[in-house]
Order: C-alpha cells, then sequence, then structure tokens
C-alpha cells in the first residue's frame, strides 16, 4: 500500500529529475561541440518537457490513515521576533543611558552631544529612536533568516547575538549624531545585558508544527487491480504543465 500523494510526489519528481538530466546532458554536449571546431556551428539539440496528461487508476485501502507533517510556524516566528525587537531594542537604550548619563559626573556629561541628550531628556525622541532600533533590528533578523533556522528546530542564538551586535555598531555606536562619543566596549556592556534576556525572549518562539492531515491509503499494483470490484477502482487525471524557477529570484518568506 501506499499513500496517493507518495505516488503522485514520485511522478512529478521524476518528471523534474528527466528535465534536469536533459539539461545536464544538454550542457555536456554544447562543451563538447564548442571543443570540436567542425561541430561548432550545430545546432545544439534540445529537449524540454511539455503538456502531460496521465491517468492513475488506484483503489482505496484504508481512507482512515493520516499523515504527520512538520512545518515552518510562521506566525510564531513573526509574533516571536516583532516581540524581540522591541524588547532588544528597549535593554539597548536603557544600557545606553544607564552607561551614558548615571555616571554622576556632571562636567563629563556636559560634553555628551545634543543628539544623546534629547535621548535623556525627551520621551518623544527616545520613543522614535527605540521604534528606529526595532525596525532596523527585524530588517537584519529577516535579511539573516536562512541561517537563523538553518537546524530546522531552534533559532541560533549565537548567529542572532552577532546580528544584534552588528546593528548596535551600525546604528547607536557609529551613528552619525553622536559624533563618535561612543565607543565599542559599549557594544559588549549593553550585549551583557542582552545575553540574559535573549534565551527568555526566545524560549517560546516555535520554529515548527506539527500537522496532521488525513490521508487514503492506495493501491495501483495491477495484479492487486484485478481482484476488486470495477466500481472500487477509481481513476486520477491530471495535466502537467511545464514550469520555470528563476533561480536568481528571492523573496523574504517572514513577514
Amino acid at each position: 500500500m501506499a499513500q496517493l500523494s507518495t505516488i503522485v510526489g514520485s511522478i512529478l519528481r521524476d518528471m523534474v529529475l528527466a528535465q534536469h538530466e536533459a539539461n545536464l546532458y544538454a550542457l555536456r554536449l554544447s562543451e563538447s561541440y564548442r571543443k570540436n571546431g567542425s561541430a561548432e556551428k550545430f545546432n545544439l539539440p534540445v529537449i524540454e518537457l511539455g503538456e502531460v496528461d496521465m491517468e492513475i487508476r488506484y483503489s482505496v485501502k484504508d481512507e482512515t490513515a493520516e499523515t504527520e507533517q512538520h512545518e515552518f510556524d510562521h506566525h510564531s516566528i513573526r509574533r516571536g521576533l516583532r516581540k524581540l525587537s522591541h524588547e532588544i531594542s528597549d535593554a539597548i537604550l536603557e544600557t545606553l543611558q544607564d552607561e551614558t548619563f548615571n555616571k554622576g559626573d556632571s562636567i563629563l556629561q556636559t560634553s555628551i552631544p545634543g543628539a544623546l541628550q534629547k535621548l535623556n531628556r525627551q520621551p518623544e525622541i527616545n520613543r522614535q529612536f527605540c521604534t528606529f532600533l526595532g525596525r532596523s533590528l527585524m530588517k537584519a533578523i529577516r535579511l539573516n533568516i536562512p541561517g537563523l533556522f538553518h537546524s530546522g528546530k531552534n533559532i541560533d542564538l549565537v548567529r542572532l547575538r552577532e546580528i544584534i551586535a552588528e546593528v548596535i555598531r551600525q546604528e547607536v555606536i557609529e551613528h552619525p549624531e553622536f559624533q563618535g562619543y561612543l565607543d565599542n566596549p559599549l557594544i559588549e556592556k549593553i550585549m551583557q545585558v542582552i545575553d540574559n534576556i535573549l534565551p527568555v525572549l526566545t524560549k517560546d518562539i516555535t520554529v515548527r508544527r506539527k500537522q496532521v492531515y488525513p490521508s487514503l491509503d492506495i493501491t495501483i499494483d495491477a495484479a492487486e487491480l484485478a481482484k476488486v470490484p470495477e466500481e472500487c477502482i477509481h481513476s486520477l487525471k491530471m495535466k502537467v504543465l511545464p514550469g520555470q524557477i528563476r533561480l536568481n529570484h528571492t523573496e523574504d518568506s517572514i513577514e
């Protein structure tokens, strides 16, 4: 017995594999033509799969079967990453203010650039910069989604930490309006705070979720079908159309 989805999937994979092997053979043939000067001007023979009609006759053996699949939980990932970006940006600003303004040295504070003074004194400016940091973090995380979830199970905290540290360096330490007042050691002080909250912020992000779908166990074996009443034999008719995927096209899957 086999599942209907497995049989159809196997047929479609075989068709893709056949086209793939034909493409590779044509590529090797073109190289051979180039090496042979007398054949270089020949037209290269190429085969491409066209429209295919097929019919699969099958009999249902068990209609109570189930298929278990594990798929990316995009909703949990989006929600978790938004919360994480917000909490991390808050932590960055709080640590920045503690390290810059809460040292008790009034003489040193007079040299603080005006932009930093506004962050400390004007709540609206503070809120806007916090939002800016959150968006910058989210953008950087989205650009690195494949590296963060390469295991398919958990978020790579080491890589996530690197992304956060890079955003701090670009958007805080090297921010042009801070006039070079902040230095790189501040990154590690901020990261010490983030290291304490990062496991808590990521523990509830479900990378994959289990889905159970109803399925059919069927047989397509001719010998078995011969034993089945004709009215219990079904036909699945399919029209398969050729398609192409552009390899240079990328799409962000975590919006």
